[in-house]
């Protein structure tokens, strides 16, 4: 098992502000390298979400032609469905975000997946 952290500019041993366990840590800066690792290596024992994610995570809308920057409440929502789909138990987990509104999102929005699993 391993532990993933999800941050475009930081690593594990900067984050002081919430308890995480000790490494080794896998570090995914966006999206596409959070969903590509956990496809190929499976759940993670740990995961870490930070929400604001590097501008360079970015897709263009086709139709309307917007940028919409993927966050790590994006990568939150894929792993609650990848684990429904894949009958499987959500990996413990810590938001160390800085941004208030964003941690408390991507919480209470894995809280209430955790919920519905008896």
């Amino acid at each position: 098992m391993y532990n993933l952290f999800l941050d475009d500019e930081r690593l594990p041993h900067r984050v002081t502000w919430v308890n995480l366990p000790n490494g080794p840590w896998t570090v995914v800066r966006n999206y596409k390298e959070f969903c590509d690792y956990i496809t190929k290596h499976g759940l993670p024992n740990f995961v870490t979400f930070d929400h604001d994610l590097s501008v360079e995570d970015q897709n263009k809308h086709p139709t309307t032609g917007v940028f919409k920057e993927k966050t790590g409440m994006d990568c939150a929502k894929w792993l609650v469905e990848y684990c429904m789909n894949n009958n499987r138990r959500f990996p413990e987990y810590e938001v160390h975000s800085m941004n208030v509104i964003g941690k408390m999102n991507i919480k209470s929005y894995i809280e209430s997946f955790k919920s519905t699993i008896k």
